[in-house]
Order: structure tokens, then C-alpha cells, then sequence
């Protein structure tokens, strides 16, 4: 088996046992995996996640008492290099949205099957940003002729794509074989064409142009 430093390390939010229950046996099936803590309420998750430091935190913002929303805030705020996954029933593109702009690597609907599940989580543990394919299609409202984006350069459009998704410089360069100079000279010119100052209003983009769905 993997040894336990090598595995990312999961937190599972969600008020239904029987949910952890079942995450935590799908989870621990992938040898990469291993949930290092649950939690059924917001106190206890920011508690838990100060406490183990996962990599991921798995999380349903639907809880009874509880705004998962202003819990993502709170753990980037505790734990900046803890990343954070929505699992929830809505299906709602505004919530998704709200999410992806709050910092969130993912959102996705517990309709999922259990092999879109897993891809969602490594997605993220990878540095991207997975999005449920149903959700994100209702969000793509820009036909190719409205779309900023046809102004860029092949090049410059590879690079932002992945800024978006939450890749850093080196990582992108490595993706791309590129110097991480070129990298930044790519990114800089991308932004500028698009005006998007912002990682939130990058992300809206990217959501509008369909570059969020894996």
C-alpha cells in the first residue's frame, strides 16, 4: 500500500452519516486517497480541518444552521493550502458560481456517479477546478462571436485556460513546455486582452467560455 505521506489527505463536511459513511468507503478504495477526519456541522468543520490540515475538504454547503459558503471562506482563511470541493444536491449555476469565485477547486452534484466523483477530487488535488458538466453547461451564455477570447492568440488562450483553472506559472509551464517567462509574457498579454484584473472575474469568463468543465 502507499505509505500515508505520500496520500492526499481528505475532510468530508457533510450533516448525514450516512453520506460520510459512504464517501469515506468510496474514498479509501483509491489508494491515493485517505480521509483523515469528518465533521456534520460548520464549527466542527473549521475545527477539524485547523486540526488535520487536509489537502482536500469535501463539503455540502446545505447544512441546517450553517452557510457552507461563508465555511469555504473561513477554511482558505484558517488553512490556505487546504483546497475546498462542493457536493451537493442543487443544481443551481448561480451557486456554482458563487462557489468558484469564493475560492472553491470544484463544485459537483451528488447525482454524480462514483467514477465522476473520484476524477472531481483529483482534478483539484492536481491544481485544477472540476466542474459538474450538467451545471456548468447552463452557464455558458456567450456565442463565439461575443466571446473576448477571439482575440487571443492560440498560445495566450492555452495559457489563460489554465490560469483559470487554477494553475500556477511553473505548473503551466511544465504543461505547455515553455520557459516560465514566455509563461508570464503569455499570461499578462491574455489579461490585458480580456481586462479581467481579477481572479473572480477570470473565473467568470472562463465559466461563460465552457473552459471550467473538465
Amino acid at each position: 500500500m502507499k505509505s500515508d505521506f505520500l496520500r492526499h489527505r481528505v475532510f468530508l463536511v457533510d450533516e448525514a452519516p450516512c453520506v460520510l459513511a459512504g464517501m469515506r468507503s468510496i474514498i479509501e478504495t483509491d489508494i491515493g486517497l485517505r480521509v483523515v477526519g469528518t465533521a456534520r456541522g460548520g464549527a466542527e468543520a473549521l475545527a477539524g480541518t485547523k486540526r488535520a490540515r487536509p489537502d482536500l475538504v469535501v463539503i455540502d454547503p446545505d447544512m441546517i444552521g450553517v452557510d457552507g459558503f461563508e465555511l469555504i471562506e473561513a477554511i482558505h482563511r484558517a488553512v490556505p493550502s487546504t483546497r475546498t470541493m462542493v457536493f451537493t444536491r442543487s443544481e443551481e449555476p448561480s451557486l456554482m458560481k458563487r462557489a468558484i469565485n469564493l475560492g472553491a477547486g470544484g463544485f459537483v452534484s451528488k447525482r454524480c456517479e462514483t467514477q465522476e466523483l473520484m476524477h472531481a477530487m483529483k482534478a483539484i488535488l492536481s491544481g485544477g477546478v472540476y466542474l459538474d458538466p450538467r451545471i456548468a453547461a447552463r452557464l455558458l451564455g456567450l456565442s463565439a462571436s461575443d466571446s473576448p477570447a477571439i482575440s487571443l492568440s492560440a498560445r495566450e488562450l492555452e495559457v489563460i485556460k489554465l490560469v483559470a483553472k487554477g494553475f500556477c506559472n511553473k505548473e503551466i509551464s511544465i504543461q505547455l513546455s515553455l520557459s516560465i517567462k514566455t509563461v508570464e509574457t503569455y499570461r499578462a498579454r491574455a489579461l490585458e486582452k480580456l481586462g479581467t484584473g481579477t481572479r473572480a472575474r477570470l473565473v467568470d469568463l472562463a465559466v461563460h467560455e465552457g473552459w471550467m468543465v473538465a
